[in-house]
């Protein structure tokens, strides 16, 4: 859907987010947006949310294509209600929601929409509850003002995305690739996951945004670590390291590295033409080059 809206120039912005993204963005503690991702994950079945800057024509187009989405009425209830809705995960509720064939279909744009917005009882005394006793009436007065849940106007100041490191630091690394194989895209993403699970650290995709008229996908992929921890450090390295020469070696993808060597130039400049996955050899001169700056002993 996001390389159809990008190839049609819709929207100011278009950026497919993780469903970590929403929940650290949205949730006002870090264990209510590990519960709220749990939720997200197996019982809404919601993996991804598209987010699009646009305008009213623009949404129109946006709606129509994909049947439903999340409103200004629906955005408040989740900020609002999001302690209740991360408490409800193991709910019989949340069990019979997740039988549902489409469950987002259903609470956004079917019959249990009205029972949700009830049961989560969104409001600025609810989500005030979650914090220290002397902060609650701080909070509530805060959550009471209308654009603390209003969706353009957190975009317009994102102030949300500082949340996203509240937990620990964050690693994105990515680039752009050629929107045109998506078994390459997937297969790029999969490694990054692979590479996380492989070295112990926590992880997730971060964003997918569409380049050059949907021609490229630019896509971040997030590692999470504890910068005050030595070994996590080194597995932290080890990550990047190992993403980056398998991303080289994949070819067709542009990595931050062809991106800092290119210098600033047109796009067209930098993504086109489409580099080729290393050789053995070239791949050997990568690793003498890495091992020239870091030590013979650094090993991934």
């Amino acid at each position: 859907m996001v390389l159809e809206l990008g190839k049609c120039r819709v929207g100011l912005s278009l950026a497919v987010l993780s469903y970590k993204y929403l929940a650290e963005f949205i949730c006002p503690t870090p264990q209510i947006a590990k519960d709220f991702e749990d939720v997200c994950k197996n019982y809404l079945k919601l993996r991804y949310v598209l987010d699009v800057v646009c305008t009213k024509d623009d949404k129109k187009i946006v709606e129509e294509i994909t049947g439903y989405t999340i409103d200004q009425s629906m955005m408040r209830t989740l900020i609002l209600g999001s302690p209740k809705l991360a408490s409800l995960k193991d709910s019989e509720f949340m069990k019979i929601l997740s039988e549902e064939e489409d469950p987002l279909r259903a609470i956004f744009a079917g019959p249990m929409r009205k029972h949700l917005e009830q049961g989560l009882d969104a409001s600025p005394e609810t989500i005030a509850k979650v914090y220290d006793k002397d902060l609650q009436d701080f909070f509530k007065k805060v959550y009471t003002k209308p654009e603390f849940t209003n969706v353009v106007w957190l975009h317009a100041f994102r102030i949300l995305p500082s949340r996203l490191m509240r937990q620990r630091m964050t690693m994105g690394p990515g680039g752009a690739i050629w929107a045109g194989d998506k078994n390459h895209i997937f297969k790029w993403i999969k490694m990054f996951s692979d590479v996380g699970d492989k070295y112990q650290v926590e992880h997730a995709l971060g964003f997918i945004s569409p380049l050059d008229m949907g021609k490229f996908i630019y896509i971040e992929y997030d590692y999470f670590y504890d910068h005050n921890d030595v070994d996590a450090a080194s597995r932290i390295s080890k990550t990047l390291l190992e993403t980056t020469e398998k991303s080289l070696v994949m070819g067709n993808i542009f990595t931050l590295i062809n991106y800092l060597f290119k210098g600033i130039y047109r796009k067209e400049h930098v993504l086109y033409p489409l580099p080729k996955g290393l050789t053995e050899e070239e791949d050997s001169v990568f690793r003498d080059v890495i091992h020239s700056l870091l030590g013979e002993n650094v090993q991934w």
